[in-house]
């Protein structure tokens, strides 16, 4: 079995399970019980994947902005 949502989630955006709790919007001891029993309710799953998705787009976005800085700079 692979390791679960929240540490995967944890360490793929860089946080701790304090900051995790603090983005979605819950106690930080929700997030040491979903931890701990490795059960999240699927509102929590899909407030995780949203959470994913905008690091995603952040990081495209941070790549195109570095492309266009390049770009001007080469005028």
């Amino acid at each position: 079995m692979g390791e679960n949502i929240i540490k995967q989630t944890c360490k793929e955006l860089g946080i701790t399970q304090k900051e995790l709790a603090e983005k979605i919007g819950v106690a930080e001891q929700t997030i040491y019980n979903w931890n701990a029993n490795d059960q999240v309710p699927e509102w929590g799953i899909r407030s995780l994947g949203m959470l994913r998705i905008l690091k995603e787009k952040q990081e495209i976005a941070d790549a195109a902005q570095r492309l266009f800085d390049l770009l001007n700079k080469e005028k």
